[in-house]
């Protein structure tokens, strides 16, 4: 998920997700990155080193996001490792690059490969058959981009994390659920990605997707 898109300061994104039973959230802050590189993720573990919620960080594997993006300048591999050796850094973020990977593009191949943790999350946007097989073979372990059953369903077949999406914008959990109902909850998880602050506090956090599951 994205604090970012929650338009709060951590503390406030703290306060408002907890009152709906959130306690720990993984996040992704490529949009802090996109504008103050990592010293904006540094500065956001140091923020949260005293708050009641639990912040885990993935370093963000995409900076800038797209070529149409104008960062304070493109992370490198070194910047991941740097990331990655903070206590509460756990993985390698969404890798938004799919064709970059799925053609093999040393640049970013080596963003996945630090030697420094297997946990390496994805982002493949209707990405399925031979060249899912090529993103999977780097090492990325899930996905939150599934908008349909069958997509999903392809994903989790082939060993990946099916993360189930109800964003502000791309609600997908509704469509996704059919997955959970027919074949288990083994590899699936809820992830609210970015979710805009009326969303969270008129209709919930995590809370708000266990409400429509059941």
């Amino acid at each position: 998920m994205h604090i970012e898109s929650s338009k709060l300061m951590v503390d406030e994104f703290a306060r408002a997700v907890m009152a709906h039973g959130t306690t720990a959230v993984v996040a992704d802050p490529h949009e802090i990155a996109n504008v103050l590189g990592t010293d904006g993720i540094h500065w956001l573990l140091d923020c949260c080193s005293d708050l009641p919620l639990d912040v885990f960080v993935m370093a963000s594997s995409c900076v800038p996001a797209s070529r149409f993006e104008s960062p304070r300048r493109p992370f490198t591999p070194g910047d991941i490792e740097s990331l990655l050796r903070r206590h509460r850094t756990i993985g390698v973020a969404e890798m938004m690059n799919f064709p970059g990977v799925i053609a093999g593009q040393e640049s970013e191949l080596a963003k996945l490969n630090t030697h420094l943790t297997d946990h390496v999350d994805g982002h493949a946007p209707g990405v399925r058959g031979p060249a899912l097989n090529a993103y999977l073979a780097a090492g990325i372990r899930s996905d939150h981009e599934s908008t349909t059953f069958e997509e999903a369903l392809e994903k989790r077949r082939l060993g990946m994390w099916v993360m189930l999406r109800e964003a502000s914008a791309a609600r997908n959990l509704r469509d996704l659920l059919p997955l959970v109902k027919q074949h288990g909850t083994d590899r699936c998880m809820f992830c609210t990605d970015d979710r805009e602050p009326d969303f969270i506090v008129e209709e919930g956090h995590i809370n708000q997707m266990v409400r429509v599951a059941v």
